[in-house]
């Protein structure tokens, strides 16, 4: 299965880079497949606890964006940010 998804991340990227004007729209796929394939090959280490403060933190940036919080949401996720630079 993961060579699957490696071979159409591969085939992906390679489009990409041939037509470039269909980048932007296709581009978040193709890297997709190629990291579930390198997770797949146990050459991408994941721990859940680093996706979930990543996730936390991105929501954080964009509430900044959106609200007004004089730079507290900032913070939170920086926070989160490098708590999971080094805890995980």
């Amino acid at each position: 299965m993961f060579f699957l998804l490696l071979i159409l991340g591969a085939l992906g990227l390679y489009a990409e880079f041939t037509h470039p004007g269909a980048v932007v729209p296709r581009c978040r796929r193709r890297n997709l497949l190629v990291c579930w394939a390198l997770y797949a090959m146990h050459l991408l280490p994941v721990n859940l606890a680093g996706i979930l403060l990543i996730l936390i933190a991105v929501t954080m940036f964009v509430l900044e964006a959106k609200y007004t919080s004089h730079g507290i949401l900032l913070a939170g996720g920086i926070i989160a940010m490098v708590f999971r630079r080094h805890l995980f």
